[in-house]
């Protein structure tokens, strides 16, 4: 295992923006490398989602839309979508091992630090580019199979 950093990075939102959002409302924010306690893994981010759905968890009056299944973010939060990293460490009861890429929704940090429960390993011999996991081809099957054809 290589050495590892004494500080990290996240992307946070600065200010909610009004109208489309640009750089002037995130910040990307040093903060101590997370340490895992007992039982969490440590997570090396590698690719990040960028969705339409960050768009409206950042809005002006995002926790006053009902129906909404995930949680408006604040000023200062990490943004929440999902990534996928690599296993840094992991307990080992935990089924995980370093060098394995896990999906988590943990979100634009370049470390985190979950529980082995919220970490789904991804098989090796999946799509050639790991980050091509992140993208939203299933909700357009959805749309056209479940949506468009009725």
């Amino acid at each position: 295992m290589s050495r590892l950093p004494a500080v990290c990075h996240e992307i946070r939102l600065a200010v909610r923006p009004e109208g489309l959002p640009g750089p002037e409302h995130f910040e990307l924010v040093r903060r101590p490398l997370p340490v895992p306690e007992a039982g969490q893994v440590l997570v090396r981010n590698r690719y990040f989602r960028v969705s339409a759905s960050l768009r409206m968890m950042i809005a002006q009056g995002a926790e006053d839309v009902p129906g909404v299944p995930f949680p408006a973010l604040r000023p200062g939060d990490t943004l929440a979508e999902e990534a996928i990293g690599e296993v840094v460490s992991a307990p080992e009861d935990s089924g995980l091992r370093p060098g394995e890429l896990v999906s988590h929704f943990l979100g634009w940090r370049e470390y985190a630090v979950l529980g082995p429960e919220r970490c789904v390993p991804l098989p090796p011999e999946d799509l050639p580019d790991p980050g091509a996991r992140l993208g939203h081809g299933w909700t357009a099957y959805a749309a056209l199979t479940r949506g468009a054809i009725g």
